[in-house]
């Protein structure tokens, strides 16, 4: 049982310029109410119920996350929201205890039920410097190409897998991990900045002819776990591991690191340097180089640094650290310090590609399409003409134009970003979406599997090749990739439930996928399958009430899944008259046409419907 947030149980609680009420989860301070990340409030109102009391880091975690798997920059991260937001940038108030924790150094008084607190409008975040006015200039009704492999949001720690998944990953000769380097400084503050120097150092390596670089998403999900070198090699398929640490103090940094053989963890190079932090960009190019050379790789010509701003460079470790966490707030956070980035350095051309990327997603979501979308572009735009050889810059400008009806022009910034790092997981996730789109599922799973072979634990490249095989009727296939995404990520278990009950259906269990879909929470997705379930099982009442409830919804997903119940209880013509409605529901703009045309091509239901002319007459008409 997770423990209880300690400490007398007063309506709120007052320090210095600030009252926390609990009742409300809200934290009002000088200039109105401050929004807090959830476990950033938990945490913040644990520590102020147990002032001048020192708690150590199990202590928090066990209050906190319970028996939840979490890594140790969770707790980081909430401390800096924390600090940030009550101007702690001392560190008087939440101060750090080295190497035995944290502790609350604020008189706090307790409020009475009676007290009131009065909440203004949310004030924002701090501000950070704006982008200059050129990028309001000029629209582009857009989103992002593949934006469902865009979307994937990073879940928790994977947990341990089993020995026979690790055996299954062969080592590929010559390829390495790059893992994130370690923080050992006093004040365990510059995790980005060790995630950053990893960072760089495996965007260099990706550079090197002959040499296969794991992706971020895999090397780093080993982060804060107590993991040997040879299981991480195991499970990833490389033969090489690099791994480091750094520690600060003062104006001087310390990295070290070294590279470490797969097959019996023999320490192959290793290397220590001591520079200022100004001199940070040498550091990365020293231990780049060292490790091309060692591998007996040609390193490309020209390997640049982005910027020769400390504080630019600074505010982009820690975007890039929060944009990849995703955690709530985190995308808000990113956007703030890539402005600031670019803010010291306007040349910086990765902070500007990364900035694009953050309006994809916001665009994305929908809430200012046009708006965000304008500005992604411009940064894209403004990124390339910094650094015409910057992969991510051409991958996003490719997504823009490709899906606002720039055809040629995508094409070429994909043959581009193809040319400088052809097996780039997103270059191959994106060309697999636009597979799925054409309908040729075969493509897809090829790129998908490619995905997944540079990135093995990436589980958005995995779920997108499960639902490929599952379109192609590879059950089997598909129910292993499923179970191992589950085994990955636990916490998207209703999702795959769905997935599962699916291939329940389509194997003749319907009993079982009834079963297992009632348990869960009510949505489009498992109505829609719930109704095919309840009418395989004979339950044909049930079954056609609960599509008669689809029926009064209005979204396009909920009339693609009403197209699936009606093709698959062999009513062709109800079918294709709720296809026909999707069509027409869906918002006109290339995001939603792109998702509707992989939610009907993707579908197992729909493949008696896939023979008939009006088939691809309808997806001619949707383009």
């Amino acid at each position: 049982m997770r423990m209880s947030l300690g400490g007398d149980r007063a309506s709120g609680y007052e320090f210095g310029a600030f009252v926390l009420d609990p009742e409300r989860g809200a934290l009002q301070g000088p200039d109105g109410e401050i929004r807090l990340r959830p476990k950033s409030f938990q945490l913040l109102l644990y520590m102020v119920r147990n002032p001048g009391r020192l708690l150590s880091r199990d202590e928090l975690f066990r209050a906190i996350w319970g028996h939840t798997a979490v890594t140790d920059d969770s707790l980081t991260q909430c401390l800096l929201q924390i600090r940030r937001v009550l101007g702690d940038e001392s560190r008087q108030m939440v101060r750090t205890v080295p190497r035995r924790g944290y502790l609350f150094d604020v008189p706090v008084k307790s409020l009475g039920a009676a007290a009131a607190l009065e909440v203004e409008a949310p004030v924002g975040a701090r501000r950070w410097p704006q982008l200059p006015g050129t990028l309001a200039a000029a629209g582009l009704i857009v989103v992002v190409m593949a934006a469902w492999w865009l979307l994937g949001r990073p879940g928790p720690v994977p947990p341990e897998l089993p020995d026979a998944a690790v055996s299954r990953v062969a080592p590929i000769p010559n390829s390495i991990a790059v893992l994130p380097f370690v923080d050992m400084s006093a004040e365990q503050d510059q995790e980005h900045f060790g995630d950053g120097i990893a960072e760089e150092i495996l965007n260099l390596l990706t550079r090197v002819e002959g040499l296969t670089v794991i992706a971020r998403t895999s090397s780093f999900s080993f982060k804060g776990r107590q993991v040997d070198i040879g299981t991480i090699a195991a499970r990833l398929g490389v033969d090489h591991v690099l791994e480091g640490s750094v520690r600060t103090a003062g104006n001087r940094v310390r990295v070290t690191a070294q590279l470490v053989a797969a097959a019996d963890s023999a320490h192959l190079w290793s290397a220590a340097y001591e520079r200022e932090l100004d001199d940070i960009f040498a550091v990365q190019m020293e231990i780049a180089t060292s490790v091309a050379e060692v591998l007996a790789a040609k390193l490309l010509s020209d390997p640049r640094t982005a910027t020769r701003d400390p504080r630019a460079f600074d505010h982009f470790l820690r975007a890039r650290f929060l944009f990849h966490r995703r955690a709530p707030g985190d995308l808000e956070w990113a956007r703030q310090h890539f402005h600031a980035a670019i803010g010291f350095d306007p040349d910086y051309a990765p902070a500007w590609a990364a900035l694009a990327g953050v309006y994809f997603i916001e665009a994305a979501a929908g809430e200012r399409l046009l708006e965000d979308l304008e500005i992604a572009r411009s940064c894209a735009e403004r990124a390339l003409a910094l650094d015409p050889e910057l992969p991510e810059a051409h991958l996003r400008a490719a997504a823009i134009y490709g899906l606002g009806g720039d055809t040629a022009r995508a094409a070429e910034h994909f043959r581009v970003a193809e040319s400088l790092d052809p097996d780039n997981p997103l270059l191959l996730g994106n060309l697999a979406g636009g597979a799925l789109v054409r309908g040729d599922i075969d493509a897809a799973i090829e790129l998908n599997q490619r995905a997944l072979a540079r990135d093995p634990l990436s589980n958005v490249s995995r779920l997108n090749l499960a639902g490929s095989l599952l379109a192609a009727g590879r059950l089997e296939e598909a129910r292993a990739q499923y179970q191992a995404a589950l085994e990955m990520n636990p916490s998207g278990a209703d999702d795959l439930q769905v997935e599962f009950a699916r291939i329940a259906i389509l194997e003749g269990r319907p009993a079982e996928a009834v079963a297992s879909l009632e348990s869960l929470p009510a949505s489009v997705e498992r109505d829609g399958v719930l109704a095919i379930a309840l009418f395989a099982a004979g339950r044909t009442g049930e079954a056609e009430a609960l599509a008669a409830g689809l029926a009064a919804g209005d979204s396009y997903a909920a009339a693609v899944r009403l197209a699936d119940f009606h093709a698959f209880s062999g009513d062709t013509e109800s079918a294709w008259t709720w296809l026909d409605l999707s069509r027409e529901r869906m918002v006109q703009d290339a995001f939603s046409g792109r998702r509707w045309r992989q939610f009907t091509t993707i579908s197992p239901f729909l493949r008696p419907l896939h023979g008939d002319p009006r088939w691809a007459a309808m997806y001619d008409a949707s383009r």
